[in-house]
């Protein structure tokens, strides 16, 4: 093989390690699976969740060890009923052992309130990350949320959005957990 289409290879599979990633960050929240989502960063990846942070370029950024990102939001996200992340659009510039992706992100967030309707939340944006590849993996070095656009709405409960008998699951009890991890 020339040193050309190695080279070429060698990017497509950091592009697809890349990309299995950040489906993996996708499925570490919406299964609740902390591990996993953790397992998408570095041990001292960062992440700036701010939606654009400072706007005086003089101030301090507001980006925070990803280890503490998540103990302030995983509680948070227990109140919801459901939530769905996808990730599209794609796109991964990869140098060497370094590379930077723009990811297009659609979450749709449910929570119960009192009178018994369910709070949807739908939330457009892109993940600009920078990745690196240490010990043969790759994973985020630094995450910067950007928010495109914002809906929420008031939905009236029915069986399809609130259902105790549902197969899916909000934990590694989920059958996706099973299939996929057939030996």
């Amino acid at each position: 093989m020339t040193l050309q289409r190695e080279e070429a290879l060698e990017q497509l599979l950091a592009k697809q390690a890349i990309t299995e990633q950040i489906y993996n960050y996708c499925r570490g929240l919406d299964r609740m699976d902390l591990e996993l989502a953790l397992a998408v960063w570095h041990e001292d990846g960062t992440a700036d969740f701010s939606s654009g942070g400072s706007k005086d370029a003089g101030l301090a950024k507001t980006a925070i060890p990803i280890r503490d990102h998540f103990a302030r939001a995983w509680g948070y996200r227990l109140q919801f009923l459901c939530h769905s992340h996808q990730a599209t659009n794609i796109l991964i510039n990869v140098r060497g052992h370094q590379a930077r992706s723009e990811t297009a992100s659609i979450a749709v967030l449910q929570r119960r309130l009192e009178d018994g309707r369910i709070a949807q939340d739908v939330y457009w944006g892109r993940w600009l990350d920078s990745w690196s590849m240490r010990d043969g993996r790759w994973a985020i070095d630094h995450r910067e949320a950007v928010l495109d656009c914002y809906m929420p709405s008031i939905i009236d409960a029915s069986a399809f959005n609130d259902s105790d008998d549902a197969k899916s699951r909000r934990d590694t009890s989920d059958p996706s957990y099973a299939l996929l991890n057939f030996g």
